[in-house]
Order: C-alpha cells, then structure tokens, then sequence
C-alpha cells in the first residue's frame, strides 16, 4: 500500500521536498522543477495548479520519461515498479504526427490517473501492484494511434496499443497476469459502440450499469474479465477501468479552454472543419455531463459542471451518486 503523504508535509517530505527546504533556510532556493510541481499539485489535490502544470507543459514540454521517473520515485514506488513504468513511459514518448493522439496527451492522462488512483490508493483497497497498473495504462492507450476512429470496428484502436506494447512491456518485468488487467482497462477506455447494435451502449457505460447494479451480465463481454479479476483479487478493476475513463476524457474538458483546444486538435486530426458545438457535441455525446467514477466525480465534476456552465448546457443531478 502506497503511503498518503499530507499535503502540509510536502515541504518536509524525504527526497526532493526536503532538499528544497532545506537550502532555502541558507539562501536562494533552487528553482523548483516541472515535474516537483506537478508532484505537489498532486499531493495537494489542486486542480487549478494542475492544469496550470499542463500549460506550462505545452509552452516547455519535458521528456515522458522524466515525469513518470520523478512521479513514480516520489510516490514511492518499488523498484519493479518502476522499472515497468519507465518502460511504459518509453512507449509513450514515442513521437507521433497526430495534433492530439500524442505524447503530450500520454502526460495529461498519466498526471490526472495519478491523481485519481492516489486517492483510490488511501480511501479504497487500491494497492500498489494495480495502482501502478492503472499508470501504465494511461501511458499505452493511444499508443500507435492512426489519427482516425475505429472505423466500424469497436476496440480496433485500443486492440492496436495493447498489441504493439506487449512485448515491451512483459521484458521490463509485468505479468501475462498484470498485462490482462490493463489491457481490460484499456479497451473501456474506447468511446464507441457496438456499430452493429443501434441500441448498444459504449464500454464505460455498461460498467456504470453495473456499478448501478451489481449486475454483471451488464458488462460488456470484452470487459468481464475485469469482473472475473475482482472476484479473485478484491480489487475492483472496474472502477479502476472508470478512473482511467475519467482522467482521458477530463484531461481535456475540465476547462473550457481545454475543451476548446480539444476541439480544434482532433478536428485537425480528422481533417474536419471545427466549430464551438464540436466542444459541446463531446461534452454531451462522450463525457455524459457526469464523471464515471466515484473518485473522478468527487474530485473532477465541479471543474466538469464549470465548463458545462461556459457551454450553456444545462446541469441535472446524477441519477445515482456512483
């Protein structure tokens, strides 16, 4: 189990934290770094500085590697762990021509799922193991991204990064048994929907039915391995699928701007014309108004409901408190 660190502690923390106090008592304090930033926006929860983080990132982009070494060296991690997630990182630094399906996406979701699964890693039974899975997750699931949609075919995409980041990641260290779990994690994390079916609902929606239900026949078949997984393991694998949900999408539609920009880049990539009802079409359309998990929600949707404000579109309160 990860250690929660108080956010009041930071300062004082072992490591980085306390090196920086430290020589601020006997002069100039070092410039704190990009990634010790994001570390203690981290720790202390702050969305603001978050997002702040990200557009620093934009303007001074920092090696994938870097940012998950720091981060996963901060919170803790074994060095197994680390060890798989520097690897996960290469994969994710791997330069693309896509405006938004990039390396810079990779960051955004990795620093918003680490977030989320460090609360999970304190409030639930998250422990390190599938903590860090959720990690490397967020790091591969666009990985070889074309810059299209599934054309026709749900998962084709998601099937694509688990395929090209397999080999890779089973030399640095994971399990078969581990590279099942994220690969799960992965496919919940495609939007579209069985294009056979007129009536069928994404991947993240069936989970939600579920967590709704405690019914697993809800669950998508691609996806009950992960039910299969929480019975044998006590963890429960889809509300990890459903953080992973939350920081892809709310990487890009906590703020308005951010929205706006999400709009521009993936019209770019698709070679679509944009206007501003692109950004409410993916609000209403993908994102449903409401986060999946119960952490996305108490920590993301007053930042979703701001953005939904900016957007005109009405707020209504959630069936279920998730």
């Amino acid at each position: 189990m990860l250690k929660r660190t108080e956010g009041s502690k930071i300062g004082t923390a072992k490591g980085a934290g306390a090196q920086v106090w430290a020589q601020g008592l006997f002069g100039k304090p070092p410039e704190i770094t990009p990634q010790e930033k994001i570390v203690r926006a981290l720790v202390n929860e702050h969305i603001p500085s978050i997002y702040k983080c990200f557009v620093e990132l934009e303007e001074n982009p920092i090696p994938t590697t870097v940012l998950v070494d720091h981060i996963a060296a901060r919170f803790e991690f074994s060095a197994e762990s680390q060890k798989i997630l520097h690897a996960a990182a290469q994969i994710a630094s791997e330069e693309n021509p896509n405006p938004y399906h990039n390396p810079m996406h990779f960051q955004h979701v990795f620093i918003l799922a680490a977030l989320l699964g460090r609360r999970a890693s304190y409030m639930s039974n998250l422990d390190e193991q599938n903590f860090r899975n959720l990690l490397v997750a967020a790091l591969i699931h666009d990985y070889k991204h074309d810059g299209t949609g599934n054309k026709g075919e749900q998962f084709r995409l998601e099937k694509i990064s688990i395929a090209a980041s397999r080999e890779r990641l089973l030399a640095a260290g994971l399990t078969p048994e581990d590279l099942e779990v994220i690969s799960g994690y992965v496919l919940a994390t495609d939007i579209s929907k069985d294009f056979s079916n007129p009536d069928a609902k994404s991947p993240i929606e069936t989970l939600r039915d579920y967590q709704k239900t405690k019914k697993a026949w809800y669950i998508q078949p691609e996806l009950r391995s992960l039910y299969k997984r929480s019975q044998r393991d006590g963890i429960n694998h889809m509300e990890v699928a459903m953080i992973l949900h939350d920081a892809d999408v709310g990487a890009s539609i906590i703020t308005a701007g951010m929205c706006e920009e999400l709009g521009h880049r993936l019209a770019e990539e698709q070679h679509k014309p944009f206007n501003t009802n692109d950004s409410k079409f993916f609000l209403v359309n993908i994102v449903h108004k409401e986060m999946a998990s119960q952490i996305g929600f108490d920590l993301l949707q007053p930042y979703l409901n701001d953005t939904l404000r900016a957007y005109d579109i009405p707020l209504e309160e959630p069936a279920v408190n998730l």
